[in-house]
């Protein structure tokens, strides 16, 4: 069957055989019950009919003898009986009737067998009637003796000879159909019928509420059940009981129940079939939506959260798959929620300045639910409570929009530090802090202060959607204000070391710069040329940053060069000269053991390096250089040209730049130069400059 290879499932063949069991267990057992009611029904109704066949049968032999006794008395009355009797073949008109005799009374009758014992004789004295059988030769004869009178009235006994065929021909009337008949006496020796086996009194059992019994006997190959009744003769006829057997063959009685039988096990079978059938389509129709299930279920194990079943079965199958469509739903948003959590926890570690941290927070209303506006307000108390509050809007397209004039009340800040966090308020709870986000049509706030550093704090403002806030929202917006204040905390860090670090190599420029008088501020004005180059020809930040740090380090060596050499104001020997060329190995020297200035030491070695090769200390030439040492060098020899030395005067600035252009492809690079000379010309803030 097609619905059979589902049974290859425990749970499709713990259903099948519980309704196999259920269903078979209770039919095969009142098939069995029935059965045996039945037949149980139909051996006490067969015990029954026999014992009635039988009583039929006995009373009309006990009224057919009471009628030959009557016969034999008419008979008698119509003869004169001499002494020597009389003895007549005649039946006149009895069919049991087969011979009498008439003898005067105590004479002796010439009957073979037939010998009257004293007691018989004081029987037929008395008036009463007697049933005798005589057995001669294994022949049996009923004769039948009463006392009467003659025709002259005197007594005489009459003997009736009684035909135990008529009398077995005559009972046969009373005998239900296929019945035999068995006349047996006080002995249990057959008077008609054969029996093959002989009969016992316990033979018989007792069937039924009527207490009728009967026998199981087998002869002539066949199992017959008897029913027998005792004849009770002895009253009326001075003889032992007979008993009457009433044999019916056991397979006709059956008969019915055998077929029944039959039909019983074929319905059996029928049924066994039909539930068969019924219980694979039922286990089939339910094994499906499981096996949707089962799949689906394997599917989210995976982590395809998208995973839905469809069943429209109309049943708790179909409930079921609601629910679970639901729980995928769910499961697929919490963890797109969660991935958006994480994406939004990395942007928000991953940047290191301020703006990027607050962009990227602020970027990320998408992980809450039901957030319609986002603020961030940063609040530091130590510069006269300044504030700027940045918005982040979940239907406006316009980005993230700064209010740098928003004003803030110093006492509403000092509450929210009390309470950490105010979740569900209205807007008259904090108005000043609030108020951004009211005028966006919000109507109910939740408001989270993070201290990132002492005096330094961050506010969360949420603008819920509905009227009740989502607690998912809230445990969010906690958990991505704490990731907040570490980023808060780093940047403010690392602006702190980057303040720390630019101070120091500034402190550095200076100390070198102040070696001679014609040098001051000639490192942060190089710096600041050069970083300005770098952008203008599409260096990234990184780029910009190093060379920046390069600037302010660039003429560091300088501190190994004696103060009379670079005060010198008349031209250098050539001793002196090898003195300043090693400025730049001595600088590189010296910053070498600080690790985070490895970038830098190329462009520090170098940026006395020429286009033409002609350069020091290495003689490297083209793009062997550094670009940043190309930078670099262009901006210092502008700032050295374009300022006062002590064996020259400044030069001005479109000397300077016709010197540049004039060098370009020489001592300097000509893309360097180019963009130098563009920036000079397009921004006014280098026009006489000093």
């Amino acid at each position: 069957m097609k619905y059979l290879p589902q049974l290859k499932s425990r749970v499709s063949r713990r259903i099948f055989l519980a309704v196999l069991l259920c269903a078979l267990v209770p039919i095969s057992g009142l098939i069995l019950l029935t059965l045996q009611s039945v037949r149980a029904n139909l051996e006490a109704d067969t015990a029954r009919r026999l014992h009635h066949a039988g009583k039929n049968i006995g009373m009309a032999v006990v009224t057919e003898f009471v009628s030959v006794e009557s016969a034999l008395k008419k008979i008698a009355s119509l003869y004169d009986v001499p002494g020597n009797g009389l003895e007549l073949e005649e039946n006149f008109g009895e069919a049991l009737l087969e011979k009498f005799w008439l003898q005067p009374a105590g004479a002796h009758f010439p009957i073979a067998g037939l010998n009257f014992s004293e007691e018989y004789k004081d029987r037929l004295a008395s008036g009463s009637s007697q049933l005798v059988l005589a057995r001669v030769n294994q022949a049996i004869t009923l004769y039948l003796c009463i006392p009467t009178t003659d025709a002259h009235s005197k007594p005489v006994i009459a003997v009736g000879k009684i035909s135990l065929p008529a009398l077995e021909e005559y009972a046969l009337n009373f005998l239900p159909l296929n019945a035999q008949l068995i006349l047996l006496d006080a002995d249990w020796q057959p008077l008609t019928g054969n029996l093959s086996n002989m009969l016992a009194p316990d033979q018989f059992h007792k069937k039924g509420e009527s207490g009728h019994s009967y026998a199981e006997i087998h002869q002539a190959g066949e199992t017959w059940l008897a029913g027998r009744w005792s004849l009770f003769l002895k009253a009326a006829f001075n003889t032992s009981n007979w008993n009457i057997l009433v044999l019916e063959p056991k397979a006709e009685i059956f008969s019915s129940l055998a077929h029944f039988g039959r039909n019983a096990w074929l319905t059996s079978a029928m049924a066994f079939w039909v539930i068969l059938l019924t219980s694979s389509i039922l286990v089939r129709k339910t094994l499906q939506p499981l096996q949707q299930l089962k799949e689906a279920t394997r599917e989210i194990g995976q982590g395809h959260f998208n995973c839905q079943v469809r069943l429209d079965s109309r049943d708790e199958f179909e409930e079921l798959s609601t629910s679970f469509n639901q729980m995928t739903t769910k499961i697929q948003q919490q963890v797109q929620q969660q991935q958006d959590m994480g994406q939004a926890v990395r942007q928000i570690l991953g940047a290191i300045d301020m703006e990027a941290i607050i962009v990227n927070f602020l970027r990320n209303i998408r992980v809450f639910e039901s957030i319609s506006t986002l603020s961030l307000t940063l609040y530091n108390e130590m510069e006269q409570n300044s504030s700027a509050t940045w918005l982040s809007s979940r239907t406006e397209k316009s980005g993230i929009e700064l209010l740098s004039n928003a004003v803030i009340a110093a006492d509403e800040v000092e509450l929210l530090l009390h309470e950490k966090e105010a979740c569900s308020v209205p807007q008259w709870r904090f108005p000043t802090l609030l108020q951004p986000l009211a005028e966006r049509g919000g109507k109910l706030f939740s408001l989270l202060l993070i201290e990132y550093k002492p005096s330094m704090h961050a506010i969360v403002g949420l603008s819920h959607a509905s009227e009740q806030a989502e607690q998912s929202d809230l445990l969010i917006a906690r958990q991505l204000a704490d990731q907040l204040r570490v980023a808060l905390s780093r940047a403010e860090m690392v602006k702190e070391l980057d303040d720390l670090n630019l101070g120091i190599l500034t402190a550095l420029a200076r100390t070198v710069d102040a070696n001679s008088q014609w040098t001051h501020g000639h490192s942060e004005r190089v710096t600041e040329y050069a970083f300005q180059i770098a952008k203008a020809m599409g260096q990234d930040e990184s780029a910009c940053l190093d060379l920046h740090q390069a600037g302010l380090l660039h003429d560091l060596g300088k501190v190994a060069v004696p103060a009379e050499i670079l005060n010198k104001p008349g031209k250098l020997t050539d001793e002196e000269f090898e003195i300043i060329k090693r400025h730049p190995v001595e600088a590189v020297r010296i910053i070498e053991p600080i690790q985070v200035f490895g970038k830098i030491l190329p462009i520090v070695r170098q940026h006395h390096e020429r286009w033409d090769g002609t350069g020091y200390p290495d003689g490297l030439k083209g793009t062997e250089i550094h670009l940043g040492a190309r930078i670099l060098a262009v901006a210092d020899v502008y700032d050295a040209l374009y300022s006062e030395r002590p064996y020259r005067a400044s030069w001005n600035q479109e000397k300077v730049l016709a010197y540049l252009q004039g060098q370009a492809g020489k001592a300097f690079d000509p893309e360097v130069v180019n963009a130098f000379c563009t920036l000079v010309q397009q921004d006014d803030r280098w026009r006489n400059c000093s």
